[in-house]
């Protein structure tokens, strides 16, 4: 039996794909380095990522099954679970054997965890680009931080280069201590360390401050229902709000 181990990029695991159908090594297992403990029976294979060969995939899988495969790969792979990179694989060749419209069957044992979990990034995706709140530093750039259960950079950097396209931003990772930049150009992920203190700027200050002093003149405490505050926005999103951190944080459920 045999491990193929690839460097915990998507071409990279794109690259392994190729090598897998190459060598028609289906029962292989499929693991990013990151995730690989290695196995006692197992003979390990490192792939060398390859741009050739994760784009041969790429057009194959945009040619044969379509736009909504590929995306639903991609969010796959970023929920960064264990499973997941085996999953995709599955799910890839029972697309290749039977068509697109297996995506369809959200019965069948295998399309309906790679489904399930595409949908949990997504979810997560959406409930971000809401919830992600841009201070202004000093030095003009716009910075946000967060720390999400999925990879999400790659899924928001997009949109916010798209939505803010006339500022310089960074949305900042701190759990993977990596950050998607913006130059009003090109977006770009690099990793980042998280600093103890942050330079706001002073315009910047007097906007949380007028803010904290809004959300504290409306709270009335004998209504106050943190559960339901909970309900609405969950209580993971809390720490990262500017404008609701003198209610949500003096109120946090324990």
């Amino acid at each position: 039996m045999k491990d193929y181990i690839y460097d915990n990029t998507f071409q990279g695991y794109l690259t392994a794909i190729f090598k897998l159908y190459e060598a028609k090594a289906f029962d292989a297992g499929l693991y990013r380095e990151a995730f690989y403990e290695g196995h006692l029976l197992n003979d390990p294979i490192y792939i060398h990522t390859d741009r050739e060969y994760a784009s041969r995939v790429t057009i194959g899988i945009l040619q044969k099954l379509g736009e909504e495969w590929f995306t639903t790969l991609h969010k796959v792979y970023l929920s960064e679970c264990v499973e997941g990179d085996k999953l995709g694989f599955e799910a890839l060749r029972l697309g290749f054997k039977w068509g697109k419209n297996m995506l369809e069957d959200e019965g069948h044992e295998i399309i309906q965890p790679f489904l399930k979990l595409s949908r949990k990034v997504s979810r997560e995706t959406h409930n971000f680009l809401g919830y992600l709140r841009f201070a202004k530093l000093s030095s003009g750039i716009y910075y946000s931080q967060f720390e999400p259960t999925y990879n999400l950079l790659p899924l928001l950097a997009p949109h916010f280069a798209d939505r803010l396209k006339d500022q310089s931003w960074v949305i900042h990772d701190t759990r993977r201590k990596m950050a998607a930049f913006y130059n009003q150009k090109n977006w770009y992920i690099n990793p980042l360390v998280a600093s103890s203190t942050l330079d706001y700027a002073k315009d910047e200050i007097s906007l949380q401050n007028s803010w904290r002093g809004y959300f504290e003149s409306l709270a009335i405490k004998e209504r106050s229902n943190l559960k339901l505050q909970q309900q609405k926005i969950p209580k993971k999103y809390w720490n990262f709000f500017t404008e609701d951190i003198g209610v949500f944080k003096q109120n946090t459920i324990k």
